[in-house]
């Protein structure tokens, strides 16, 4: 379970270190030219909305300008908590980003685009973690009950040295008892 657990894993990790990557590329210039759409186009509407949804806010687009307004918007994207992520969040996700791909969002907006391999991969991380998780538990659980099962045949082991060195004695003492009583 452990090898097919991290094999798994391994799968989503190149597809959140690309949209690592895709953040590292945005700056604040990009994040402002998305706020500046009066309205904008349907799919990037759609990928900040997933962003505000992810984060627990409300993907109107109001909501969504006064998240990107944060100084710190790009680095609380960076640091984002995924490991905390739940299927409340994350359903309505996949229902909103359903058949939108980062290269359809790259024409309309580079920022969206970037946005958008960062959704994906946060999606794409739950799904494969969400598997992953209980077998990692469960190999650690397995480890520690090895761990302690080796603890207790150590001390079983000791117990039987203790005891075969007391039998050992006991021998040579009614040994010894029996042959003064020959005498």
């Amino acid at each position: 379970e452990k090898q097919e657990a991290e094999e798994q894993l391994e799968v989503a990790l190149p597809a959140l270190a690309e949209a690592e990557s895709a953040l590292d590329q945005l700056n604040r210039d990009d994040i402002v030219e998305i706020r500046g759409f009066a309205q904008p186009p349907a799919k990037v509407q759609d990928v900040c909305g997933c962003v505000a949804i992810l984060f627990d806010r409300d993907p109107s687009w109001a909501s969504v300008k006064a998240m990107m307004a944060d100084t710190a918007f790009l680095r609380k994207l960076k640091e984002y908590d995924k490991d905390s992520l739940n299927d409340k969040r994350v359903n309505p996700v996949r229902k909103r980003m359903k058949g939108s791909t980062a290269e359809a969002l790259e024409s309309i907006s580079k920022a969206a685009s970037g946005l958008a391999k960062w959704v994906i991969a946060i999606v794409n991380y739950h799904t494969v973690a969400k598997t992953v998780d209980p077998k990692r538990r469960a190999v650690e659980k397995a480890m520690k009950d090895l761990e302690r099962s080796k603890k207790d045949l150590e001390a079983t082991k000791r117990q039987v040295r203790e005891l075969s060195t007391l039998v050992e004695k006991l021998r040579e003492d009614h040994a010894q008892g029996s042959s003064k009583a020959e005498e």
